[in-house]
This record gives C-alpha cells, structure tokens and sequence, in this order.
C-alpha cells in the first residue's frame, strides 16, 4: 500500500524569529520529501518573514508561500487546506519545533486507526524567567485546570483536543473549514464539531512539540485576555464545550472586583495571598527550586494568566448577553448586503451625542494631514468613501472647499438621498465602495471613515484600499480614521491596527495618530464634566481610534522623504 501524500499548514504573522527554526526543523522529517508539501499562509507580516521562507524555497522545492489578506489564523488554515495536494492535513504553528518523525508517526496513526485527528501534547519552553515560569505551570493544575494536551501523558489516550493536529483532507470537505469569525480558539471549535459527528481525537506523547511562549508579562496578559474573551464565542456556537476549569479564573476575578467593590479589602489580600502560596506550592512540588528567577517570577505569571483570561472570559459573557454573533460573508454579495444592514442600523441611533466625537476627529486631522497639503483649500477635490448623510463635508466647506467639489459614496441610497438635499451641489452616488466614480489621480484628499473596521472580508478591504490609491494625486492624502480598540458590544466592527492599515497600502508612506476618547466616556463627560473631557481626551491610552494619513508613493519616481511615525498599539 503507498503512502498517502502530506500537506503541512503553516499559518504565520511576524514568526521572523522562529520559522526558520521551524522550516529547518521541516527539512530533517524523515517522511519522503517528495510527498510532503509545506503551505506557508503569511497574513502580511512586516518583519522578514516571508523573506525567511523564500530563502528557505531554495533548499525545499515543495514549499510554497500563500497570501493570507484576512491574517487570522482560521483564515490562513483555510487558505492552505484549499490549497492542498495532499491527502493528509498536518497543521503546524509558526513558533514551534516539531520532531523529524512527526509528519510519519501522524500518517502511520491516521492510517492504523479509526481517529479523526491525531496530534500531541505541547511543550512549553521558555527563555526567560518569565518563559520558564511559564514552562513549569503547565505542568502543574494551577496552570492547565487539568487539560491534557498541556499537562501531557505516557501512553496514548483519547482526548478533546491536541496541539495543531493532523487530518484526512476530506474531513473538511465533510465538516468544512475552521470557523473564520472566531479569531482563537479555533481549534477547540473544530475539534468539536470532529468529536460531534462521530469522530474520536488520539493523543499521542510521542507528537510533542516545543512550543515557545511570550517572554513579557504584557504579551502573556494579552494572549490570554484574548482566549478567555474568544472562548465565550466557542461556548455559545456549542454549549457542550463548557468544562469546569473555564470558569475557576473568571470565579475568581469575580470574586476579586466583588470584594473590593464591597470593602472587603482585607479578604480580597488575603485571597490574592492565597493564590500566589498555592502558585509557589505547585512550582515547588515539581522541582523548580534550582531555578530561582522562575521561582520568584510564577506567582506573577500565574495571577497574569488567570486575572487576563478571567476577566476576558467575564467581559466576553457580558458582550454575549447583549450582542449577537455575527454570520460570516459566504461572498462578496453577503458582505455587501451584511455591511448594509449594518449602516442602516446605524441611522436609527441618535448622532446629537457624537458631536463632541466629530470635532475630536477633526481636531486631529487638522493637526496632522492638513500641513502635509501644498494648495489651498479651494482647489482640493474631495472624496469620500462610505459618506453616509456627509459626514465630513460640512468641516471641509468650513475650511473653504466649494461644494461643488465634494464626492460622496455610500452603499445605502437612503442615506445618499439624504446627503443630497443637505448637499445638493455635491456629487453623490450609490455604489459598493470597491469602485470609485473618479478619475485616476483625480482627488486630493480621500477620506475612509469607519469604513474598513465594517468589512469582514479581507480582499474586499484591499479593493477599497487600492481604489483609494488610484484615484489620489501625486499631492494628495488619504485619510482613515478608524477603530484601534475591540468594542465588546458591537462584533460588527474588527479593529484596525497601524500595522494593518500599513499593510493594506503597501509601498506608501503612513502616518498613525491616536484620537477620540473612548465614545461611552464622551458621552458622559462632554455633557455633565467638560473640563475632565478636556483633560482625559488626550490620554493615549484611552483613545479608541487611530487616524492614518497616507502618502502616495508615485511609480518610477523617486521617493519623498517623510518621518515615520506609526503609533504603537
């Protein structure tokens, strides 16, 4: 009987630091190269990793880089399976080492037994103090609650879930891919619905991998903050996913905030001490005392991980108590259509609230796109893409642009039919955003606002964003002024990074600012305390949106020297 061929997934996002090792590792499997074919699905990353990869071509043939534009991982599996030549899936993570026999071991137990998906537990090693505190929880139940494939096993066993995991292709074809609108998690979701349809999942020890984990107390809350506020996406698609250990941290974040709201603040130390003497008797019944740095640091990593994933976890149930889950775009006409209903929404709420939200937009686009424009006001056309009823064109007017040189498109036309009786000399139109009723290089300033945080889909934002290209001049700037911080109550906006909008407009220059204060805390202290308005509107770490100016870059020309200057997030 032949061997049936292997296709490896690899979903990757800024891995520069740990592919190669990977791809290296990949090259040393003792599986035949000539059946195993790896996918690397690369998200836009902006630190050399593809570079890395397409290095690594030269010395493996069957490699191949896909473009990933929705970055997720869900989505860049999804684009490898479909993909594919092979008859087996193996997925792989872009900081992991796997072990020479692991693409063999995995074919030789999907084709020896009745498992659905075969994989292994997973080996945290860390670097530092913080990695290695790390290394030594997941082997405690202070750390995993319990979960195999973390605290692994000596023999073979039947589980939920494993790390990554290996496949036949047509069990997609069956069960479909992984659920894209899920930005974690996506593997409990899968395995689920594998363990649903009569499926069993086999846990080898023998598939280890090493998987290296965030080395800063920062990166780890934000990781795990993301998986407790995900996980409640996983838990309403399938209530049968609830086990115990999910809701000890949010108990006890729970408790915590209860205690000190309540004045209790004497018990809530006294637990707080209790968690860190429990941590410290975990690490120490496992052997850590020789490592004293990782010793003193796993209280500090253990309240990290519990408080961030139990207080995602809490805000994540909050948000399902009033927000519902968004149906994923089958295509381009869904998200249309989807992103329409959205906006239409959106006009029913009352705007008089946003007036303060409007003029901190404004504020700051006239400090920081306005002096990038070499003419004067009454010469600049402009266009602006997703316009609803103008929202911009009464400051650009104020500033003196005629209005008969204003462009507005929208896809709603009720919205457009309003515009024009507030705006009858400027030019309106209906249209779906990916194609602009302007001429090449026609428009000096083009303005996106909240209009990519509102699409799904990846390439249809990239449509939007080279079609505002095209129609700029030399001169002018694109302006988008977006959301940078997830909104727990409206899963119809996907915040927009610094670095995903300098993705989105590659090869030009950006400029990212941070604006607007958090729009709930607007609300109700531009009205009732203006002066701590004032004051707090300029708190970086408060302020909910990021507007990017952006400069063309003209083809066969040489390059204007501009600062760099994109915010952190």
């Amino acid at each position: 009987m032949n061997k049936p061929n292997a296709t490896i997934v690899i979903p990757v996002l800024n891995e520069a630091r740990s592919i190669g090792a990977l791809l290296e590792a990949l090259t040393a499997q003792d599986f035949p190269a000539d059946q195993t074919e790896i996918l690397v699905a690369d998200g836009g990353s902006t630190d050399g990793t593809q570079q890395i990869v397409k290095c690594a071509q030269a010395r493996f043939h069957r490699l191949r880089l896909i473009d990933n534009p929705q970055r997720t991982a869900a989505a860049g599996l999804n684009a490898g399976i479909a993909a594919a030549k092979g008859d087996i899936i193996i997925r792989m993570d872009g900081h992991s080492i796997f072990a020479s026999h692991h693409v063999s071991r995995s074919v030789e137990l999907l084709t020896t037994t009745d498992a659905a998906c075969v994989g292994g537990p997973i080996e945290v090693r860390g670097r530092t103090s913080i990695g290695r505190a790390q290394t030594a929880l997941t082997k405690t139940w202070m750390g995993t609650g319990g979960a195999v494939f973390r605290c692994g096993t000596q023999s073979m066993t039947w589980a939920d879930t494993v790390f990554c995991g290996a496949w036949w292709r047509h069990h997609f074809d069956t069960l479909g891919g992984f659920d894209e609108s899920l930005p974690c998690n996506q593997d409990d979701e899968f395995h689920f619905r594998t363990r649903e349809s009569g499926g069993r999942i086999l846990l080898d020890p023998s598939l280890e991998a090493v998987w290296h984990p965030r080395e800063s107390l920062l990166d780890l809350a934000r990781q795990y903050f993301r998986y407790g506020f995900h996980k409640i996406q996983v838990l309403r698609l399938h209530s049968a996913c609830w086990r115990w250990r999910h809701l000890i941290p949010a108990t006890f974040v729970a408790t915590l905030l209860a205690l000190t709201l309540g004045g209790f603040h004497s018990i809530a130390i006294a637990t707080l001490l209790a968690h860190v003497i429990a941590t410290i008797a975990s690490v120490t019944r496992i052997g850590l005392t020789a490592d004293k740095p990782a010793l003193l640091a796993a209280p500090a990593v253990a309240l990290t991980q519990h408080i961030a994933y139990g207080g995602g976890f809490c805000l994540g149930a909050v948000r399902a108590l009033f927000v519902r889950r968004p149906q994923a775009a089958t295509n381009a006409d869904d998200e249309v259509a989807r992103i329409r209903r959205v906006f239409e929404a959106r006009d029913t709420q009352d705007r008089a609230a946003d007036h303060a939200l409007a003029n901190s937009r404004w504020d700051t686009f006239t400090r920081h796109a306005l002096p990038l424009m070499s003419s004067q006001p009454a010469d600049w056309e402009i266009l602006e893409i997703g316009c609803g009823t103008g929202g911009w064109f009464s400051d650009f007017m104020n500033l003196g642009v005629p209005q008969a040189q204003l462009t507005g498109t929208d896809l709603c036309e009720d919205r457009i039919e309003t515009a024009r009786k507030i705006f009858p000399a400027a030019h309106l139109q209906t249209t779906d955003s990916a194609s602009q009723p302007c001429d090449d290089e026609s428009i000096d300033i083009v303005v996106l606002s909240t209009v990519l945080s509102s699409i799904h889909d990846g390439s249809m934002r990239q449509q939007i964003a080279s079609e505002a290209v095209r129609v700029l001049s030399r001169n002018g700037v694109i302006v988008v002024y977006d959301v940078r911080l997830p909104n727990p109550f409206n899963s119809d906006l996907h915040p927009l990074s610094p670095t995903t909008i300098e993705h989105l407009f590659a090869g030009h220059h950006t400029q990212s600012h941070r604006s607007t204060l958090l729009p709930p805390l607007t609300r109700w202290l531009e009205s009732k305390w203006p002066g701590a308005y004032r004051l707090l509107r300029e708190v970086p770490f408060l302020q909910s949106h990021t507007l990017t100016v952006i400069q063309k870059v003209p083809a066969r020309a040489e390059r204007p020297s501009l600062p760099r200057e994109v915010a952190h997030v």
